[in-house]
């Protein structure tokens, strides 16, 4: 209510965008169920599903490098153009740690 009388002013950096995809096994090509995804300098995060597929929700713009997390996995990650109105897909491959 005040904001304007004080010269208050809001900058909006970016819309929310919706990232989905699937993380695979490098070597089967099986989905890889529980991974955690998110972006480095991102606090939003979620989990891929029982089929591998995935969605997350950011207000980042740009370039931004994605990470999936699994036990037994080594750190995958992608590097993701976020585009407003624009689908944003990604296919994250996993490898095995020996």
């Amino acid at each position: 209510k005040w904001a304007r009388k004080w010269g208050v002013i809001y900058v909006r950096k970016g819309g929310e965008k919706i990232v989905s995809g699937t993380v695979l096994d490098a070597a089967t090509g099986l989905p890889v169920a529980g991974a955690q995804l998110r972006f480095l300098t991102g606090r939003n995060k979620t989990l891929s599903n029982l089929s591998g597929h995935f969605t997350l929700v950011t207000n980042l713009t740009k370039k931004q490098t994605l990470k999936a997390y699994r036990a037994n996995y080594r750190v995958a990650e992608a590097v993701v153009e976020l585009k407003e109105g624009e689908e944003n897909t990604c296919l994250m491959k996993m490898e095995r740690e020996p």
